[in-house]
């Protein structure tokens, strides 16, 4: 019993755990008995599992290949953390992927929720397309998307840039106030800022050379 919801759990050796949660302890039963039958049967799909544990897999075959692994375990663990993670992919319908992001909506942005959705729907989708997984539909593919909210174009004003300085220099990091600057003076990402190597810093011209950029990319900073 998980928050006035049951969730049901039958494994069987060699296979996936498969999941399926109830609004009523009698269903939850029922489902877990007729499953166990057909275990016995031999109808047992090796192939489904629940969302969680195709996110893992997902975390452990696809994810070491970004560049953004790090944000993205930190994300499947997250997810499988969530009460989504327990449903499993033959029950799994966009009607449970509406409510998950409307759920998140209520204490993320949308970008945040927006990066939820993405990394379902590739992890199903890798699934269908290499991993033999039967599934007639992406049930994340067709889901209304939260809209992105417009990109930031306010900028320092006044006397903002000495106040912002000044609190740099307060701090007991004496790396915070160049790197501000640095950012100000470029407009350099963080990740670019942080990922700096001195091979790729050509003083004497004045530029550094960002040898790989969040679109793929090279290219030449002043």
């Amino acid at each position: 019993n998980r928050n006035g919801r049951f969730t049901a759990r039958v494994r069987r050796l060699g296979f996936p755990a498969k999941t399926k949660t109830f609004t009523s302890l009698k269903n939850a039963q029922r489902w877990a008995a007729e499953t166990e039958r057909l275990a016995e049967l031999g109808g047992f799909s090796g192939q489904d599992c629940t969302l969680r544990e195709l996110l893992e897999r997902y975390a452990n075959e696809v994810t070491p290949t970004k560049r953004s692994r790090d944000v993205e375990i930190y994300v499947v663990h997250k997810l499988a953390r969530s009460w989504i993670g327990e449903i499993t992919l033959s029950e799994l319908s966009s009607k449970e992927i509406a409510r998950y992001r409307d759920d998140r909506l209520q204490s993320v942005g949308p970008s945040a929720c927006n990066r939820d959705l993405s990394l379902i729907s590739d992890a199903i989708r890798i699934a269908i397309s290499e991993w033999g997984f039967s599934m007639s539909e992406n049930p994340v593919a067709n889901l209304r998307r939260p809209p992105q909210p417009h990109g930031r174009t306010r900028r320092l004003e006044g006397d903002e840039q000495v106040r912002l300085l000044a609190s740099c220099e307060a701090s007991s990091n004496p790396y915070l106030k160049p790197l501000v600057v640095l950012a100000i003076e470029t407009a350099m990402r963080r990740g670019e800022l942080l990922g700096l190597q001195w091979q790729h810093v050509f003083l004497d011209q004045k530029y550094v050379h960002l040898p790989l950029t969040k679109n793929g990319t090279s290219r030449d900073v002043p």
